[in-house]
């Protein structure tokens, strides 16, 4: 047994990125006093054995990486804009931003946007860019509009309830067919036609149910193909808007659950929906049964690993991806259309995912899959997940 492991230590050494080093974030040194602990390696199942106080420890073995060396420790959001650069909101560190194509190792890749720098809050949890290019970002200071003018200067202005914005603890945003730019805010939406700032109301239903703060947050929003706008609130359920009234629905329309944390609209038209305890709930516009359009909802029964979805995204494939709270990520293969477990894939620790609360997650221009935890960030190579730090492997 012994050969053996130091066999497979001696490869993955000889594997992993060139630069690993005893320094290198992207390759933890264990220093703890011998003991018997649980390492867990990729592919291989749990095994229990010593370790010693020179043992290097590959990324893909656990306990978690060195919070110091990640991009940041909480990434709520990920956006690539026009031009390629790669954005990571983060929970305290403000805005990051990367730059793949510059092919650059280490921590000139990286550039920080923080309160200091003129951001309205380092909590970020929306991004987006609108059609003139400007970079929106959704903060709990209110909203921030990053703006580089033609001769490279670069302009940091934030909006708060002083402006009209509804609240300054911000959690979406989403720019319409239109052009117009809708925020969601713990205390309701609120509207930006490029002048001015416009409170919206959406109507709270009596009956609210698992709410962590107010049913007036507004988690997400989502505009579908129809130009419909689709509200995801804090326990009031979701509420969709299409231009002149609303519709409401609520786990007693099949909804998975009234706290609704995430909604994406996939390429065949269907609406999915990320709830917290409800697991993952898909509404598809184009069908009926009994005469109304109904939900279809997935949980733990149906193959999730928990039934707490905080992200939600699809990849060129068509794969319907979940970021979980606790549960890793799971992807959905659309093409089996029996809800039985086979419709889901778990990625979690074993795939070298050491965090299993997942955030924010990107397929990015050149295909490559990006996830935010909150244990820092990483990359999905098709069959396992790699640690990316601000070393950048």
């Amino acid at each position: 047994m012994k050969s053996i492991f130091l066999l497979i230590i001696t490869l993955l050494l000889f594997t992993s990125c060139a630069r690993h080093n005893e320094t290198s974030p992207a390759f933890s040194v264990l220093k703890e006093k011998a003991h018997r602990s649980e390492i867990t390696l990729v592919g291989l199942p749990k095994m229990n054995m010593p370790y010693s106080e020179n043992l290097f420890v590959s990324p893909i073995f656990f306990p978690p990486l060195d919070p110091s060396f990640q991009v940041s420790q909480y990434i709520r959001r990920i956006f690539q804009d026009k031009d390629g650069n790669i954005w990571f909101g983060t929970q305290d560190d403000g805005v990051c931003r990367y730059k793949p194509s510059t092919n650059i190792a280490g921590p000139k890749s990286f550039v920080y946007f923080t309160t200091k720098d003129g951001l309205g809050g380092n909590a970020v949890r929306g991004i987006l860019q609108d059609r003139n290019g400007n970079i929106w970002f959704a903060t709990d200071g209110g909203v921030s509009r990053y703006k580089k003018s033609a001769d490279g200067t670069v302009s940091i202005s934030n909006f708060t309830t002083e402006d009209g914005l509804s609240d300054n603890d911000v959690w979406s945003i989403l720019e319409d067919k239109k052009g117009t730019i809708w925020f969601g805010t713990k205390a309701g939406v609120c509207r930006y036609d490029g002048q001015f700032f416009t409170r919206f109301q959406i109507p709270i239903p009596d009956a609210t149910s698992n709410t962590r703060f107010t049913p007036r947050l507004v988690w997400s929003i989502c505009e579908d193909r129809q130009g419909n706008l689709w509200f995801g609130t804090d326990g009031a359920g979701v509420s969709k808007y299409d231009g002149t009234s609303f519709t409401h629905y609520s786990d007693q329309d099949g909804l998975g659950d009234n706290n609704v944390l995430s909604i994406m609209e996939d390429k065949t038209g269907k609406l999915w929906f990320g709830t917290w305890g409800g697991g993952l709930s898909c509404y598809n516009p184009s069908s009926t049964i009994n005469g109304s359009r109904s939900f279809t909802t997935f949980t733990t029964k149906q193959g999730l690993s928990i039934n707490d979805i905080w992200s939600l995204y699809e990849d060129h494939s068509g794969n319907i991806w979940s970021g979980t709270l606790g549960g890793g990520a799971c992807r959905f293969n659309p093409n089996i259309s029996k809800p039985d477990k086979n419709v889901f894939t778990i990625f979690n620790k074993q795939d070298g995912l050491s965090n299993l609360h997942v955030q924010s997650m990107l397929e990015d221009q050149s295909g490559q899959l990006w996830f935010g935890t909150s244990g820092g960030l990483f990359r999905f190579d098709g069959n396992t997940f790699s640690n990316f730090t601000k070393e950048g492997c």
